[in-house]
C-alpha cells in the first residue's frame, strides 16, 4: 500500500501527460488486478474518516491504472467511489473537472461517459454492490 501511496502523491503533482505515463508504467498487472479491492478502500475510507481527499485518491489510483486488465473493474470501482463522493456532497461537476485534469485515455472516456450516466444506472446495486449500515461494501449474493 506504500507504494500506491507514493504513486498517487507522485500522480497528483504531475503536470506532463509524459510524467503521468511514466508512473503508470510503473504500475504492476498485480495492482491492476486489485482496482477494485482498492477503490473499495479508498470510498469506505472516505465515509468513515468524512474525508473527500480519499475520493481524489481513489480517482487517482484508476488513474494510474488506466484500464489496463478489464474496464468492467474500474466501472464497478467507479461506482464505489461515486457513491461514497455523493455521500460526501462532492459534485459530478468537481469530479468533472477533476478527471479532465488528471486522467488520461482511455480511463478519462470511460470515466466521464460513467460520470454522465443517470444515477440509476451507476448505482452500486447495478454494479452488483450492496452497502451495509456501517459503511462497508458487499457484493450481492
Amino acid at each position: 500500500m506504500k507504494e500506491l501511496t507514493d504513486l498517487i502523491s507522485k500522480y497528483k503533482i504531475s503536470d506532463e501527460a509524459s510524467d503521468k505515463i511514466r508512473l503508470q508504467q510503473e504500475v504492476k498487472i498485480i495492482f491492476s488486478e486489485s482496482i477494485l479491492d482498492i477503490s473499495k478502500s479508498f470510498a469506505e475510507g472516505a465515509i468513515k474518516y468524512k474525508d473527500k481527499s480519499l475520493i481524489f485518491d481513489g480517482f487517482i489510483a484508476h488513474c494510474l491504472e488506466n484500464v489496463r486488465v478489464d474496464f468492467r473493474f474500474n466501472l464497478m470501482g467507479l461506482s464505489l467511489i461515486l457513491h461514497s463522493a455523493n455521500i460526501l456532497n462532492i459534485s459530478d461537476e468537481e469530479i468533472s473537472i477533476f478527471l479532465e485534469k488528471y486522467a488520461l485515455e482511455p480511463l478519462k472516456k470511460l470515466a466521464l461517459e460513467f460520470l454522465n450516466r443517470d444515477l440509476a444506472d451507476r448505482a452500486i446495486e447495478k454494479m452488483g454492490f450492496t452497502v451495509s449500515e456501517d459503511g462497508y461494501f458487499h457484493p450481492i449474493v
